[in-house]
């Protein structure tokens, strides 16, 4: 006999897209500089999510075997969606692709407990090598957490 445990996870989960795919070449005017990510309003949806989880996927083209892709990506939160303030520290992310092709998946857990109703997340992208080099980056953010009102 098997028993069916009615859980309903979507109620807990919330994905969105915080940062949209950018080719970044090196020496480029997006290279080592930081592009605002969009913006997610934790009120549009039922679950009110109080952890993240932040799954950035970087592929790089081109760049010889031992250069250096460094990506840092930070959380800020607003009140009003205008006036935006840091929430928690900048991550730094390091990738030495092993040819000239190669892909990383990197996560981090972020505690929103204490974020206000609005979150983004800013992407640097530096690569360490010639105008040849490119990197394409992209950020998806899965948050979970009970159904609580962020902080006003």
């Amino acid at each position: 006999m098997s028993v069916t445990l009615k859980r309903n996870i979507e109620s807990y989960l919330v994905a969105f897209a915080a940062q949209d795919n950018q080719s970044i070449l090196a020496g480029g005017a997006a290279d080592g500089v930081a592009q605002t990510g969009n913006s997610f309003d934790r009120l549009s949806l039922d679950s009110r999510a109080l952890s993240a989880a932040m799954y950035m996927t970087v592929t790089t083209v081109g760049v010889d075997s031992g250069d250096n892709v460094t990506v840092a990506y930070d959380v800020e939160d607003s009140a009003d969606n205008s006036a935006w303030a840091n929430f928690g520290p900048v991550i730094t992310t390091f990738a030495t692709p092993i040819d000239t092709n190669a892909s990383f998946i990197d996560a981090n857990p972020i505690d929103l407990a204490g974020a206000r109703r609005y979150i983004r997340v800013n992407l640097t992208t530096t690569l360490a090598a010639s105008a040849t080099d490119t990197a394409d980056v992209s950020l998806s953010v899965v948050m979970s957490g009970f159904a609580e009102l962020p902080v006003t």
